[in-house]
């Protein structure tokens, strides 16, 4: 008995820190905290459950009713919250990757007068994203409001059960304040772990989102024949390669012939976005071509283990990217 006291006297202290860090973000020590006032509330309902039972049969009835209630609203908003939080990611992914093609195409935009188009479709697709943030506030939100109004109804509900009880000499005033007190400490657990519960929808969301790049199937795998005789001419060959990228309305590359030979350099020149960095970059198969080969020493470079392929080749991005370290360790890398 005196451990639970202690327990509900500890809950209602920590409330209010706790509703503060659900509004305000965890980050560090705050988010075991937070699992072990999980953790605390799903002891302290159990325990006020028993005792509410124990001393006061007739009102704990009540609960058989509210929790069943509770459970359900709270598991539908969590759902409902859920599926908006997944489909807000992919919205944000859509406007990064209009953003960036945006910023890296802007003079193909320019060239080609679309300026107006691309702005239509940027703006469309932060209305969809809009419009999906604010149904899931709206879910959301419903938390506190729903649990506070049962909440409510339950107390309600208990004071008029005993009150009855009262009146019919069943039950004394003591017991009823008792009784209702447990009820209070159970719901009051039971709102504190909603609160930690539903920080769910954004977490589930973002494991998903992970849980997609780890199940990745990697589609440039090593090659199963046997390594072939180490040979360092330094030839590069190009035999009726084509290219195209995953969803593309046409290959990016058609028919691409040419020798690149040891001492000698090799210019590929053309307008932006011809395909001159994905021929380089079908040299370390980085890339897969669609048909043709690409050579080097001679060798089919689907013919080569991955590691043994790059080693002999050195790719310079037309990107600068500074990696931690000096530049000694850039230079290296």
């Amino acid at each position: 008995m005196v451990i639970f006291v202690l327990i509900a006297s500890l809950a209602q202290l920590l409330a209010p820190s706790l509703v503060s860090m659900m509004v305000d973000g965890v980050s560090g020590n705050e988010e075991g905290l937070i699992i072990m006032l999980a953790v605390a509330m799903i002891v302290l309902s159990v325990v006020g459950l028993i005792f509410s039972v124990a001393f006061s049969g007739q009102i704990a009835v009540v609960l058989a009713v509210a929790i069943p209630i509770l459970v359900i609203a709270v598991t539908g908003i969590l759902f409902g919250a859920s599926r908006y939080s997944v489909k807000l990611r992919s919205k944000t992914d859509a406007i990064n990757r209009l953003f960036l093609e945006a910023l890296e195409g802007v003079r193909v935009i320019r060239a080609f007068n679309k300026q107006e188009h691309e702005i239509d479709r940027f703006e469309d697709t932060n209305e969809e994203a809009a419009e999906i943030s604010r149904k899931s506030i709206v879910t959301s939100g419903l938390m506190t409001p729903v649990v506070n109004t049962l909440f409510g109804l339950t107390s309600v509900g208990a004071m008029m059960a005993g009150a009855a009880n009262i009146g019919h000499g069943g039950m004394e005033v003591g017991s009823l304040v008792a009784a209702t007190q447990y009820i209070n400490i159970i719901l009051i657990a039971i709102m504190l772990l909603a609160s930690v519960v539903s920080m769910f929808p954004d977490a589930y969301a973002c494991m998903k989102r992970i849980g997609e790049v780890l199940e990745t199937e990697v589609t440039i795998r090593d090659s199963e024949k046997d390594k072939p005789e180490p040979s360092y001419r330094g030839t590069v060959e190009f035999r009726n390669v084509t290219f195209a990228y995953t969803g593309a309305d046409a290959p990016v590359l058609k028919g691409i012939n040419f020798v690149s030979k040891s001492g000698e350099t090799t210019a590929i020149i053309g307008r932006t976005g011809c395909g001159k960095s994905s021929i380089v970059k079908l040299i370390p198969r980085l890339y897969d071509t669609l048909f043709g080969d690409v050579l080097v020493d001679g060798v089919n470079v689907k013919d080569y283990k991955l590691d043994d392929l790059r080693e002999r080749i050195g790719y310079v991005p037309q990107k600068n990217v500074l990696f931690t370290g000096d530049i000694a360790e850039n230079l290296n890398f």
